[in-house]
């Protein structure tokens, strides 16, 4: 991509700077680095220690939205004001040099290790997460019960609930564990339905889908904010298209963090394929159902998550090592759908060479 050098500056007023922090300044797909809203973080020649690149800077208004795209091996010129200058000398480098130069393709990203978070990019910005919603809803799900062999009733609109569906036959009765691979594995709206209508009914007696989803997303934004996700709120309960259910890469890593303590979350994660049998009311058995696990593609690299994707949201992902003595996992938001495995592989390589 040519990038044309607008000129913006006042020659007679020149001032010397080295950037020593953009956020981000990852590049994405093709060496091209996205460069958001935020302005950037600069550091007199005098402090900078992490960059040999020097650009000159004078007050203007001019800022072009061409100039927020450059090439990797390209320097940004971007004007300061006045009460920005008086600053600089008090801004302090808190971006490990090591992570400047990741070629991550995600847009938002955030990385938890040991219950504390070692880095991230862009992991307040708010957007989208698709199907990673979902996390929300099994975390309120294992809170409320944890009667794994309670019977649930497969409501009669849960044939017709949008897509990914786990293919549930209505008035079929399934244990909660079972939904719950079928929850987890296919991330099914019908499955998901098929717990919530339960629970209500047995818990409070509620049995109108309009006043399900009200008691639940009443839940879901008090568990956020509990976990102090302060930037998260939900809006709808399946993860569908709504600009209104947003939440942001490093509120994400908060919840699973929570979430990866139940036990049967990451045995269910890690499954490749389950078998089940549902029964009918009076007990006879009904339909078996398979249920194969739709991130088996990540196993197959060494990682084990949990993807979640519409029209909006792009790609968003939770991956975990396998072999996760580290206790680290990553939240992705808004990356290729071809190189999540890449982007966890630098991002977890990068961290493990410190330790």
């Amino acid at each position: 991509m040519k990038i044309k050098n607008h000129s913006i500056f006042n020659k007679s007023k020149l001032q010397q700077y080295r950037i020593c922090e953009i956020i981000p300044t990852i590049c994405g797909v093709n060496g091209i680095t996205y460069i958001p809203d935020e302005q950037p973080i600069l550091i007199q020649v005098s402090n900078c220690t992490c960059s040999n690149k020097k650009i000159n800077f004078s007050n203007s208004n001019k800022w072009n939205q061409k100039d927020r795209i450059r090439s990797y091996s390209q320097v940004i010129q971007r004007p300061i004001t006045r009460k920005s200058t008086r600053i600089l000398t008090q801004v302090q480098e808190k971006t490990p040099p090591k992570f400047l130069t990741l070629r991550v393709s995600a847009r938002r990203w955030c990385a938890y290790q040991n219950s504390s978070k070692f880095y991230g990019v862009n992991e307040n910005m708010k957007c989208e997460v698709g199907c990673l919603t979902k996390l929300m809803a099994i975390y309120s799900i294992l809170q409320l019960c944890q009667d794994y062999k309670m019977k649930l009733q497969i409501p009669y609109y849960a044939e017709s609930v949008p897509e990914p569906k786990a293919d549930l036959n209505s008035y079929n009765y399934l244990t909660l564990e079972q939904l719950l691979y079928a929850l987890i594995l296919r991330g099914g709206n019908d499955a998901l339905w098929s717990i919530l209508n339960g629970l209500c009914e047995k818990l409070y007696r509620i049995t109108q889908r309009n006043l399900i989803k009200n008691k639940f997303l009443d839940l879901f934004n008090r568990n956020a904010q509990q976990l102090k996700m302060n930037n998260t709120r939900y809006t709808n309960l399946e993860g569908l298209v709504d600009p209104n259910n947003v939440t942001t890469a490093k509120d994400m890593c908060l919840l699973c963090d929570q979430l990866l303590k139940f036990e049967i979350f990451q045995r269910i994660l890690k499954t490749k394929s389950y078998t089940c049998r549902a029964t009918y009311e009076n007990g006879d058995l009904s339909t078996v159902y398979t249920w194969k696990n739709r991130q088996i593609k990540f196993m197959k690299k060494g990682f084990y998550g949990f993807q979640g994707l519409n029209n909006n949201s792009g790609s968003c992902t939770l991956l975990i090592p396998e072999n996760n003595t580290n206790q680290i996992f990553i939240i992705l938001l808004k990356c290729n759908p071809k190189q999540e495995i890449a982007d966890a592989f630098m991002i977890t390589n990068n961290q493990l060479q410190q330790i």
